[in-house]
């Protein structure tokens, strides 16, 4: 499928990525706040078992949207309420140090997913991560402080160079 077409969709999905983490369903008892299931790239893998190159645009857009807020995540403090939780055990979570190592590995995996599973140009997907980070972190954050897990992320996992 055109490239041209599928880049729109990618873009959007970035933009839903972003917030994806942030849905909390304990109004109905499902997950709570960082559950394992929302702060993972679990959403997306299980859309890939739609076979289709929309579904695969779509993927790549919501694991670079994922790993950009999951890697922020890493910055705030893992304590209390903030640590990874396991739905309906509410009452089990991740020590700090684990939940930190939870979001790093999901944050470089997602990212390495988003650059495996499309057919773009191999710099769309480090730019828009690039890009999607630094407007993130502007809007939300209002501070650059936040980039630094990306920054750590993106060399992970594009050690050799790009062009």
């Amino acid at each position: 499928m055109n490239t041209l077409f599928l880049l729109p969709i990618f873009i959007v999905a970035v933009y839903l990525g972003l917030f994806i983490p942030k849905l909390s369903l304990d109004w109905i008892g499902i997950t709570s706040h960082r559950s394992i299931v929302t702060h993972s790239m679990l959403l997306p893998m299980v859309l890939l078992l739609v076979k289709s190159n929309i579904t695969k645009a779509v993927v790549a857009g919501l694991c670079v949207g994922m790993s950009i807020y999951l890697a922020m995540d890493m910055v705030s403090a893992i304590r209390g309420y903030a640590t990874i939780t396991i739905p309906l055990l509410t009452q089990f979570s991740f020590s700090g140090w684990k939940s930190l190592v939870w979001l790093g590995l999901n944050s470089a995996l997602g990212l390495y997913m988003a650059a495996r599973v499309t057919s773009f140009h191999r710099l769309i997907v480090p730019g828009s991560f690039v890009c999607a980070a630094i407007a993130y972190a502007f809007y939300f954050h209002y501070s650059l402080v936040v980039l630094l897990p990306c920054l750590v992320v993106m060399v992970f996992c594009y050690r050799k160079p790009l062009l």
